[in-house]
């Protein structure tokens, strides 16, 4: 689950903070949920457009939903 991919959209951030009370709340669904699948979580994709203010696009200038092939230029491994 991950959330904030662009920065304005911060009900995101309402949506993932009720997820994670809702599991970890020691309700028998969520020790059944923790108990049967691995999650991963990442509560904000963009945080540097987040501090920066941006509706779509990362600290380079890039909308991350559109840049598909952007870590081929950047990866020197």
């Amino acid at each position: 689950m991950s959330c904030r991919v662009h920065p304005a959209e911060t009900p995101a951030s309402y949506v993932m903070k009720g997820f994670l009370d809702q599991l970890l709340n020691n309700s028998e669904e969520s020790k059944f949920f923790l108990d049967n699948f691995v999650l991963l979580l990442i509560p904000m994709m963009n945080p540097d457009g987040v501090v920066r203010g941006h509706q779509r696009l990362d600290a380079l200038g890039y909308d991350q939903n559109r840049v598909y092939n952007r870590l081929g230029k950047f990866n020197k491994f």
